[in-house]
């Protein structure tokens, strides 16, 4: 694709949400002057209403004025052929949404001081445009972002970090008409006062930055819901899951930060983002490790390469788990179809018909002098084995016909045939005249150890694979959240991976210490199905 719009030529999309399509876009000048950025075209049913767009025009000129390197610059806005627009600063690397899938995908944690460190600089982004102030009147605009979410913070291959979106969240948020899906994914990072359309300050942003700390620690959300009402009465009535419930190794330091700042009552909050960013960097100097921009460069690079999981190529026949015991476990509706596409790629690669160049290389080793050589001497050994054969059976028939009597030294003769049975350590039943000499007594001992070892060597390896085949998986899903008792055995707190059990009946035991409620349920799990247990402590 190559559209135009105004003095942007539209190189292809990037994204496209509720609100806005983003595009990677290339503003043009004179002697092949050319600068990449990105363009956001407002929807156009969004486009027909006058308040909206008065709206979004007032804030865009606000966010125009934020010159910060931890805010991504908007460097235009405007209409062209009906469509409204901004042009903003182009960040070359992930947001944070795609560093904690891609990390949860491959089995990865991200460390302490690295986490700490970008949402520091987060707050000092957030903090610039809190404090902004307009440089005509010297009064103080009180810009609040209203939407930040890893979705809003950007990482460059540099390692910078980047607020984005300042304005436009303001501007969404005043009246027009949304989806009800549109504002469900940003509904976990709304902070209580927000939900209950109270007036909002710069704490609100503060609480939105804690969830993006708790998610980039744990990989998970502190409040999970399956409904937009279940999400909304758990951030307003309920506490979060404590984040050491799912890291236990997370410092005090970092749980005091995260307590304070998902305060449901912001008065007991961080007054502002500058205070937040304070105890960051406290923590990130009590830790001991310098934490620099190259340092985050290589954490973006490690965990959102395609190729940075080991992969081992797949043997002929059936794929098997043995590709993912190579990346610590994680729950099978997180894993990203990379691994997938690798894996087949690997298959694709390693069955493909030689080439021109390999059959060609081929050919010359088989017209090579040396080739022929390696065919002469191994036919040589072949017939030089015949032979020996040949000459050992007529030696053996010449010397065993005048034995009528005692039959001494037929075990020592016997001794070097035994082996010679491979189908007996296969699992197959050995001849039955091996077993009738003419001495039986002498002939049983040293046989007979022989067999009974082959065959128990071979009796586990089937009956390793045989427990796989009666399995189920049991997904648990309490709310707001419990801990779990499985047939007895405690498994700790929710949210919990899908784990795989026996198939038959079982046991469920929830217990919610907070509610001070317990509940027992009873499951049946059936061979290769998925039974999911719901239960609901506050419609009790």
């Amino acid at each position: 694709m190559m559209r135009q719009v105004g003095k942007y030529q539209l190189v292809r999309k990037l994204a496209a949400g509720g609100m806005a399509e983003v595009f990677l876009a290339k503003a043009a000048g004179p002697h092949g002057f050319e600068k990449v950025l990105v363009l956001k075209r407002i929807l156009p049913h969004l486009a027909e209403e006058p308040a909206f767009v008065k709206m979004f025009f007032t804030e865009a000129m606000l966010a125009a004025r934020l010159t910060h390197p931890n805010i991504a610059q908007i460097f235009d806005f405007g209409e062209a052929d009906g469509a409204y627009f901004l042009a903003m600063e182009y960040v070359d690397g992930p947001s944070l949404r795609t560093l904690i899938r891609r990390s949860s995908a491959r089995g990865l944690t991200l460390p302490f001081s690295v986490c700490a460190r970008l949402i520091s600089q987060a707050c000092e982004g957030l903090a610039f445009a809190h404090d902004f102030t307009d440089p005509e009147s010297g009064e103080l605009l009180g810009l609040i972002h209203r939407d930040v979410s890893p979705d809003n913070i950007l990482l460059s291959r540099q390692g910078a970090v980047k607020v984005v979106d300042f304005g436009i969240a303001k501007a969404t948020g005043q009246g027009h008409k949304t989806d009800s899906g549109v504002i469900k994914g940003k509904l976990s990072y709304m902070a209580p006062e927000q939900l209950r359309a109270m007036p909002l300050d710069r704490r609100t942003d503060v609480y939105a930055l804690g969830v993006v700390l708790y998610e980039l620690l744990t990989g998970q959300k502190p409040f999970q819901s399956d409904s937009d009402a279940g999400l909304m009465g758990a951030i307003l009535f309920t506490n979060p899951v404590p984040a050491e419930r799912l890291r236990p190794e997370l410092p005090e330091a970092l749980r005091h930060i995260l307590a304070r700042a998902l305060a449901r009552d912001r008065e007991q909050r961080y007054p502002d983002c500058h205070v937040l960013q304070a105890d960051l960097e406290a923590f990130i100097v009590s830790e001991g490790k310098l934490v620099t921009g190259q340092q985050v460069a290589r954490l973006i690079l490690e965990t959102t390469s395609s190729t940075d999981i080991p992969v081992q190529a797949p043997p002929s026949g059936p794929p098997s788990d043995s590709v993912d015991s190579l990346v610590a476990p994680v729950p099978s509706e997180v894993r990203t179809t990379e691994v997938t596409q690798r894996d087949a790629s690997t298959e694709i690669s390693s069955s493909r018909a030689p080439g021109p160049a390999e059959r060609e290389r081929t050919r010359e080793l088989q017209r090579s002098p040396y080739s022929s050589r390696r065919r002469f001497g191994w036919m040589s050994a072949v017939l030089l084995g015949l032979l020996l054969a040949v000459g050992m059976g007529m030696l053996l028939k010449r010397t065993a016909s005048p034995m009528r009597g005692p039959v001494a030294s037929l075990p020592a003769i016997s001794e070097p045939i035994v082996p010679v049975t491979p189908p007996v350590a296969m699992g197959g039943s050995p001849p039955e005249r091996v077993e009738a000499p003419a001495e039986p007594a002498p002939m049983e001992k040293p046989t007979a150890p022989v067999r009974k070892s082959a065959s128990a060597r071979s009796a586990p390896r089937v009956k390793r694979s045989a427990p796989v085949v009666g399995t189920g998986t049991l997904v648990i899903r309490p709310r707001p959240y419990a801990e779990v008792f499985l047939d007895g055995t405690r498994l700790g707190f929710t949210p919990l991976a899908p784990m795989d059990v026996a198939a038959g009946r079982h046991t469920v035991r929830l217990v919610n210490p907070e509610l001070g409620k317990t509940r027992s349920l009873e499951v049946e799990v059936s061979p290769g199905e998925t039974e999911i247990i719901k239960h609901n402590f506050q419609q009790e």
